[in-house]
């Protein structure tokens, strides 16, 4: 099992290590790697729990996309997120 502590671990190794990273996206997202290194300085790489207020608007996102048809079927955010312990 994977602990939250590790995962902040390795937000801290990317932004330590941008150049790396966008590196490593280049075969995934065929960019440029300059393009991918602005991208992600830009980005934020901490690792932060979902809250409540969080998990709300994304049901809200979803039950708009299922609304409208854009997914197949109504996704209940609660119940597809990774709880932690």
């Amino acid at each position: 099992m994977c602990h939250f502590g590790e995962i902040k671990k390795e937000a801290v190794a990317v932004e330590a290590n941008l150049t790396a990273t966008a590196a490593l996206l280049v075969a995934n997202l065929r960019l440029e790697p300059k393009v991918l290194e602005v991208a992600e300085r830009r980005r934020k790489h901490n690792a932060l729990p979902l809250s409540t207020a969080i998990t709300d608007k994304q049901e809200d996102i979803a039950d708009t996309f299922s609304d409208l048809k854009l997914i197949p079927h109504p996704i209940k955010v609660k119940e597809a997120i990774w709880i932690w312990h």
